[in-house]
């Protein structure tokens, strides 16, 4: 999906050059698996029998975190990819607005 909206992005980029004007890029999810369906680059019943399997195709567990946060303590999932060189950090996670305690510097 992801490549899709940059190549769209691109496109869009590469009109706006030439004919000027600005361009709103669009992407469905139902009609982009429907075209994979139809080149047949999917095959749906492998899919289905692999899907939940021991290995690579495991579903795993989310890694989870939890923080105090002015509203008590929160929980939350980290990201989904782990990179070795810039670890996930999540200094200040997701509070409801007007949450945190008023603070005046000096």
């Amino acid at each position: 999906m992801a490549w899709l909206s940059a190549v769209g992005a691109m496109v869009a980029l590469k009109r706006r050059s030439i004919e000027g004007g600005s361009y709103r890029v669009r992407i469905s999810l139902v009609r982009l698996s429907l075209w994979l369906l139809e080149m047949g680059l999917f095959d749906k019943v492998y899919a289905q029998s692999i899907a939940g399997t021991a290995g690579d195709h495991a579903y795993l567990d989310p890694d989870l975190f939890e923080a105090q946060t002015p509203r008590g303590r929160y929980q939350g999932g980290t990201d989904q990819v782990a990179m070795s060189r810039t670890p996930g950090f999540y200094r200040i996670p997701l509070v409801p607005r007007d949450s945190s305690r008023a603070e005046w510097l000096s």
